[in-house]
């Protein structure tokens, strides 16, 4: 800076005030850096138990063993421990924040809004309806279809006592003859 003053034909006294300015600003600094270290109690006697940071990094750990021929600590921090020397070590507050985690046991299913039971025995295919209707319901859907196919109607008629009985059904019916007719039951949830 002083350089590039006297290059530029600078008065004298120009450069006595860029120098000030520079004097000024290491003084500065210099109580600056002074009032840091005081505030860093390198004489802070830790015990074990106490919560602690590392100097110049965000790490926050637990001190679980100090060796103090070594002016060492062992600090736990998570899972790992490390160990650092007592002279790298601040004062951290503790975190309070308990952290609790829920975890929920069931699955949200991914519900199809078709089932299809061609095939199935009456008996198995009552199951998998009465599953189907309540998965349905608790996604909140309004409708759904039951592909049970025609031949020869035992399917149909579990399928339509069993939803004659539903306490989550609001009607029931065949689908349109261009999408099903009798082949499909639509049933629509309360």
């Amino acid at each position: 800076m002083i350089k590039e003053i006297r290059e530029k034909d600078a008065s004298k006294e120009v450069i006595k005030e860029a120098k000030k300015i520079i004097e000024d600003v290491k003084t500065e600094n210099k109580k600056i850096f002074n009032f840091l270290n005081e505030k860093t109690d390198h004489k802070k006697q830790f015990k074990t138990g106490d919560t602690v940071g590392i100097k110049n990094s965000s790490t926050v750990g637990k001190i679980v063993d100090i060796n103090n021929e070594k002016a060492q600590a062992t600090i736990l921090v998570g899972a790992i421990k490390m160990k650092v020397k007592l002279s790298e070590l601040i004062e951290a507050k503790e975190n309070k924040t308990v952290r609790t985690e829920t975890y929920n046991n069931y699955q949200i299913p991914e519900i199809n809004y078709r089932l299809d039971i061609r095939g199935e025995r009456p008996e198995e295919a009552e199951f998998k309806v009465i599953r189907f209707i309540d998965e349905a319901y608790q996604s909140s859907m309004d409708r759904v279809e039951i592909l049970h196919g025609k031949g020869t109607g035992a399917l149909k008629k579990t399928v339509w006592d069993l939803l004659k009985h539903h306490d989550k059904i609001k009607s029931y019916y065949f689908a349109p003859i261009e999408f099903g007719g009798e082949g499909i039951t639509i049933a629509e949830l309360i």
